[in-house]
C-alpha cells in the first residue's frame, strides 16, 4: 500500500485508488480546453519533468548491485530508488502545488 505523508504528521494520501483517481483527474482536466494556461499546465509541465529526471536517474544506476534489495521504478506519482526490502521514504513530488517543499513522502512496502 503506498501512503503518502506529510512531515507534520498529517496523512494526504492512501491506497492506490486515490493515486490513481488523482492521476485521472489531472488526466482528464489536462484535456479540457478551458485549462489551458493554468495551475494544471503548470503541473503537468513540470510532472513530466519530474519523470524524466526520475528515468535519467534510474537508467544511469550501476548494473552491479549485490545483495537483496527492491528495484527502483516511477510509478508516475513518485520517483522510488533502489532500496533494501523494507520502508523507503522520499521527498515529495516537487511538481505538486499543495505539497510544500521538504515535506516526506513515504511507501510502506
Amino acid at each position: 500500500m503506498l501512503t503518502f505523508t506529510s512531515s507534520r504528521g498529517g496523512k494526504l494520501l492512501s491506497g492506490r485508488a486515490t493515486v490513481r483517481s488523482l492521476l485521472v483527474l489531472i488526466m482528464s482536466l489536462w484535456e479540457s480546453k478551458q485549462a489551458t494556461g493554468s495551475l494544471l499546465d503548470q503541473t503537468i509541465g513540470k510532472w513530466y519533468e519530474y519523470k524524466t529526471n526520475c528515468t535519467n536517474m534510474l537508467a544511469s544506476r550501476s548494473p552491479h548491485r549485490t545483495g537483496v534489495f527492491c528495484n527502483g521504478t516511477f510509478d508516475q506519482f513518485a520517483c522510488w530508488p533502489d532500496s533494501p526490502p523494507g520502508n523507503v521514504s522520499v521527498p515529495c513530488p516537487f511538481y505538486l502545488p499543495w505539497i510544500a517543499e521538504g515535506e516526506m513522502c513515504s511507501m510502506f512496502l
